[in-house]
């Protein structure tokens, strides 16, 4: 699976002129690459990874920067150096270095107890760099030297053959880049000096670290490239000679085991650090639903705070209806001390009222009263006082009549009604006859 973009910024740039010659292809987690090794510029990676899927273009980009702008070194430090390891190491770089200390943009990490590595970059290099790189948009999460991907072994000469430069470590030291025609100068005193280039020894005599070269190990694309043969010759018959041949011409590929070995170690030296910190971006996917996001954010605030103040509102609203449905209650029921919900108190008030003035039996007894009354017989009939039991559902109604048989005429009409009628009561007067009907649902 593609886990990360690594591109090599080749020796040939020319950072001036913004003139960036670049290869780079897909890292995987182990070390291996997948798919073919791509060559251009800076302008050519970023449209190529424009045409990527979104999800390929978040991956992070690793640049590894060419040994002709960076370099790396091993530190060994004595018994006094290493208590103020940090204050002494730019000093005791100062020697290996072309340009001025203040110039150049540090990195170190201490290795044990008694060495430290160390990658060195020009500021104006980087910062050149990584404001092209950005401005494309590709902006690279890591910046490291590719000289610390190539290290020596004890014992011997490293060299790596790579178009007309090369790379050059000593024991187990980091790599140098130089031109190829500078390896007749370097080879000899190489082999011939315990000294090792790329190894920044200590002030301290006792130091062991210094050892002889006891072979050389070519490197290279073809063991017929005439450079090859001039090794040979360097080397003499006292030095032997291993020449191991590689399959591709960029060195990219054979740094890649090793980039991916000190990654999960956490031992890469990256530049990007201090002033060159990286502000890694948000996905592209993110940034494609990022307005949305916004509009739907801004909605549900405004809808927040209208609901808060919706609340707010209709809370103030309901304390001033109990206050009102209180005072109501209370002038309804003076009496009450113990009122917990007014509105289930006087609810209930208004529900038991209801029940005791208006039952449904004594409405139901009223309006066949009334329909019996408004008839021809019910009309001679005046009633004159009325009492209903709720509980026996009775209807007690004192009427006036003519005569008795008005009154029984009316008493019948009532039972022809439906309703169980009776006379309980009859006298009759001057004024007519005075009786008291009990009228109950029949």
């Amino acid at each position: 699976m593609k886990t990360q973009l690594i591109v090599r910024l080749r020796p040939g740039s020319d950072l001036n002129e913004n003139q960036f010659e670049l290869e780079w292809v897909w890292g995987m987690r182990d070390g291996t690459c997948e798919g073919s090794l791509h060559n251009g510029s800076l302008e050519q990676l970023a449209a190529w990874r424009q045409g990527l899927p979104l999800d390929e273009q978040d991956l992070p980009v690793i640049l590894i920067v060419s040994g002709s702008f960076s370099s790396s070194h091993v530190v060994f430090l004595n018994e006094n150096q290493r208590k103020h390891w940090q204050q002494a190491l730019p000093y005791l770089l100062e020697e290996q270095l072309a340009s001025d200390l203040e110039s150049q943009h540090l990195v170190f990490s201490q290795i044990g107890d008694d060495h430290v590595h160390a990658s060195c970059i020009g500021r104006d290099q980087m910062s050149t760099i990584v404001k092209a790189f950005v401005a494309a948009d590709v902006d690279p999460l890591k910046v490291i030297a590719e000289t610390q991907l190539l290290k020596g072994k004890n014992g011997l000469l490293s060299v790596w053959l790579e178009g007309e430069h090369a790379f050059v470590a000593s024991q187990n030291g980091f790599a140098q880049w130089l031109d190829q025609d500078a390896l007749p100068i370097m080879i000899p005193g190489l082999l011939e000096e315990e000294a090792v280039d790329g190894l920044v020894q200590s002030d301290d005599e006792d130091s062991d670290h210094t050892h002889i070269v006891t072979g050389i190990t070519i490197y290279t694309i073809s063991p017929d490239l005439p450079v090859v043969g001039s090794l040979v010759q360097l080397a003499g018959s006292d030095v032997p000679v291993d020449i191991q041949q590689r399959e591709h011409e960029s060195l990219l590929i054979l740094m890649m085991p090793e980039f991916s070995h000190l990654n999960q170690k956490r031992k890469l030296l990256d530049f990007r650090t201090g002033s060159f910190k990286c502000n890694r971006r948000a996905s592209r996917r993110w940034r494609q639903w990022r307005p949305v996001a916004i509009v739907a954010g801004v909605w549900l605030s405004v809808e927040l705070l209208f609901n808060i103040g919706s609340g707010f509102y209709f809370q103030q609203q309901a304390e001033e209806l109990r206050d009102e449905n209180f005072s109501t209650y209370k002038e309804l029921r003076p009496d009450d001390r113990r009122v917990v919900d007014v509105r289930h108190n006087l609810t209930k008030f208004l529900r038991d009222s209801s029940r005791q003035k208006s039952s449904a039996d004594f409405l139901n007894l009223l309006q066949v009263l009334s329909s019996v009354s408004g008839d021809d017989v019910g009309k001679s009939i005046t009633p004159k006082n009325m009492d209903f039991n709720d509980a026996n559902g009775r209807l007690s109604l004192d009427v006036q009549a003519e005569s008795f048989d008005l009154l029984n005429r009316y008493v019948d009409a009532l039972k022809a009604a439906g309703l169980n009628a009776r006379m309980e009561t009859g006298n009759q007067d001057a004024k007519g006859v005075s009786a008291r009907l009990i009228v109950r649902r029949a």
